[in-house]
């Protein structure tokens, strides 16, 4: 893993964020294009990943990633291999939230705002093998949104990649 490599993380992380930013505005998206880009965002951190991981030993001597850290790492392995058999992995979500008519909204186009994201959504286990990564993905990751938990775990990558490869 290099600085490069990191880089190159985060400006998929920002196509990512890009195509959710264009939905939250405009409440249209289209999910083949967030689909892929999450998908290439996704074999990027694995790529990343692997360069400190030893079978399922994390190469961390120094204790710099915490239970949390390393479990999310799990989770996010689970979703990489779940994205290669179901687009089920997210969920578009639009909560229209209903006001009651006043003197500085009515009429309005403002009347009924909405807010609009990308959830990780909620995966069912195939089998029981993968049950801890099923378990860590269903506490750290599920119904939270694609861009923070992509820049949670680009935050551990990099305090690993700072710690141990910055000099």
């Amino acid at each position: 893993m290099n600085e490069k490599d990191l880089n190159i993380l985060k400006n998929k992380i920002n196509l990512v964020s890009n195509i959710v930013s264009r939905y939250k505005e405009k409440s249209k998206i289209n999910k083949d294009e967030l689909y892929e880009n999450l998908c290439d965002c996704l074999g990027w951190f694995e790529i990343n990943k692997k360069h400190f991981m030893n079978g399922n030993d994390y190469l961390d001597s120094d204790n710099i990633l915490s239970n949390d850290d390393k479990k999310i790492l799990s989770a996010l392995t689970y979703i990489n291999n779940k994205k290669k058999h179901s687009k089920d992995i997210i969920v578009f979500e639009n909560i229209t939230k209903a006001l009651y008519p006043s003197e500085n909204l009515y009429p309005s186009e403002n009347l009924f705002p909405s807010a609009n994201d990308v959830y990780w959504s909620t995966l069912i286990p195939k089998d029981n093998k993968y049950i801890n990564q099923y378990n860590n993905y269903i506490k750290y990751i599920a119904n939270n949104t694609v861009i923070s938990i992509l820049n949670k775990v680009y935050s551990i990558l990099e305090k690993y990649y700072n710690h141990y490869y910055v000099k």
